[in-house]
């Protein structure tokens, strides 16, 4: 069987290949012999060992998880030729030794954080919509998929434990308004209540 290798096609570390010799740890801490740089990716975040017919791939306990083809893994996975891995926002591809690369090289920082909120891309670092029906593979496709966004991010910007932003204001402004409205109606009542009791007397 042909030397496996790991090779980088998303995030800081992209176009990089590591051979899949024995055990390879993957992480951003400086100890490790391939250290990759991303700083979504714990220091510690996941081992690849090589296995007859493939390889098999586990998470570390590391903070933002460990995907196989986008899904999370909470046990070993084992993988095959082509699976891509994501851990923070690094994607590596276990493919064979033999097979060119593909000249990854950075993408747009889509998914650079800034204050606990992704930021907005330059339209030059956009790829380009393609024309329709222009006979584009799957392959193609998938190659501009979606941005991954860590859980950590989303509940920041879904659920946000301190109101700031656009969002954060609306928020406040409408809990605002119905905490006015309903301070308004309970005076009216208390006022309606009042009149009522006296004029009954």
């Amino acid at each position: 069987m042909a030397e496996l290798v790991l090779e980088v096609i998303e995030g800081p570390a992209a176009g990089t290949s590591i051979p899949l010799i024995g055990s390879v740890e993957l992480g951003r801490n400086p100890d490790l012999q391939h250290v990759l740089d991303d700083e979504q990716m714990s220091r510690h975040h996941a081992r690849v060992e090589s296995e007859a017919g493939g390889a098999v791939v586990a998470d570390l306990g590391s903070t933002n998880g460990t995907y196989v083809n986008d899904q999370p893994i909470n046990s070993p996975r084992r993988l095959t030729q082509g699976d891509r891995i994501r851990m923070g926002l690094t994607v590596v591809e276990l493919r064979g030794s033999g097979r060119q690369p593909t000249g990854a090289g950075p993408r747009p920082d889509v998914t650079a954080l800034g204050g606990e909120v992704l930021q907005p891309v330059p339209v030059e670092q956009l790829p380009e919509e393609p024309a329709p029906n222009a006979g584009i593979s799957t392959f193609a496709s998938e190659e501009v998929e979606a941005a991954f966004v860590p859980t950590g991010v989303v509940d920041a910007v879904v659920r946000p434990t301190t109101r700031s932003g656009p969002l954060g204001r609306l928020v406040d402004a409408q809990v605002k308004h119905r905490a006015t409205v309903a301070a308004l109606f309970l005076l009216t009542s208390s006022a309606l209540s009042v009149i009522l009791y006296y004029a009954l007397r």
